[in-house]
């Protein structure tokens, strides 16, 4: 007597394996062009120092004796107008970070920079500057 064979079940609602059927050929696109390149960099049309003036030290600053250098990142748009700013460096105060920012934010502007399509294009611009406590004569 031999044992019986097997039973295997086979489960009613299984679906055709998967399968990929070629179809024709797609031909590449065109070449995505390079993106621009920068060839001439924003340039400040008033120095950056001279936008900040003794009457803008920030009062908070003033009171605890705050100073130092702030060195800074300015995004210039193609129209030449700051549009972001963020600080790479801090004074040690934030009073004095934010004040730079915010001058910069209001009163640069750039000649802007040009991609080598020859249009002006969007660029980053570093520099810094140094908040000192002015003078207990020009505090007022």
């Amino acid at each position: 007597n031999s044992p019986p064979p097997p039973i295997v079940a086979v489960p009613s609602n299984t679906a055709p394996p998967f399968y990929a059927i070629p179809g024709p050929a797609v031909p590449p696109g065109p070449p995505m062009p390079p993106p621009a390149t920068i060839v001439r960099q924003p340039q400040a049309r008033t120095p950056l120092s001279q936008l900040i003036t003794a009457e803008d030290y920030p009062a908070s600053a003033l009171a605890q004796g705050e100073e130092g250098r702030v060195a800074f990142l300015l995004d210039v748009g193609p129209d030449g107008r700051v549009y972001g700013c963020m600080i790479g460096h801090s004074s040690g105060s934030a009073a004095l970070d934010s004040a730079t920012c915010t001058i910069m934010r209001r009163r640069a502007r750039f000649t802007p920079a040009i991609d080598s399509q020859g249009m002006p294009a969007s660029a980053r611009v570093s520099s810094s500057f140094e908040w000192k406590l002015p003078e207990p004569a020009e505090r007022g």
